[in-house]
């Protein structure tokens, strides 16, 4: 099995538009330091973070969470990484939605689960359903690996 490709921070910055207003590559730092990103690769002080493809997906819903739903870094943060979660678990997922129960903490549904998949429906898996968010993760995949691809095809380039 192949290793996954991955890039430095600023690159994957770059490839998941995490470029302006609250989420330009200098404040990614904070964010994790301030425990609002817990899922971010990990690292030792003086080497930049890797990011492999799916660590970046979950950046560009990071960045689309703070700045265009005005969600809070810690909101965006733990939605994030509920979707990063879901894409490890399933990795050849199209779509991954998010269940918010009533009592609860919000969890990543199976995917093809109908209950998930019904707006109208009220409980899934045996859980009182408050909200549903379903995410397109299959499109925002093609849309990373495409970046990867442009930065990969730029070799030589200092990040």
């Amino acid at each position: 099995m192949p290793l996954p490709r991955r890039l430095r921070q600023r690159a994957a910055c770059r490839v998941a538009g995490f470029q302006q207003g609250e989420t330009n590559p200098d404040r990614f730092n904070e964010y994790v330091a301030g425990g609002f990103y817990q899922c971010a690769p990990t690292t030792t002080p003086g080497r930049a973070r890797l990011f492999t493809e799916n660590d970046t997906v979950a950046l560009y819903y990071f960045s689309w969470l703070l700045n265009d739903c005005d969600w809070s870094p810690r909101r965006a943060g733990h939605e994030a990484c509920l979707i990063l979660e879901g894409l490890r678990q399933y990795p050849d997922a199209v779509n991954l939605s998010v269940i918010v129960p009533h009592l609860g903490s919000p969890h990543i549904a199976i995917p093809g689960d109908s209950a998930a998949a019904d707006p109208h429906n009220h409980v899934s898996g045996g859980v009182s359903i408050k909200a549903t968010r379903t995410y397109n993760v299959g499109h925002a995949r093609a849309l990373i690996a495409h970046g990867f691809d442009e930065e990969f095809s730029q070799a030589g380039e200092e990040d």
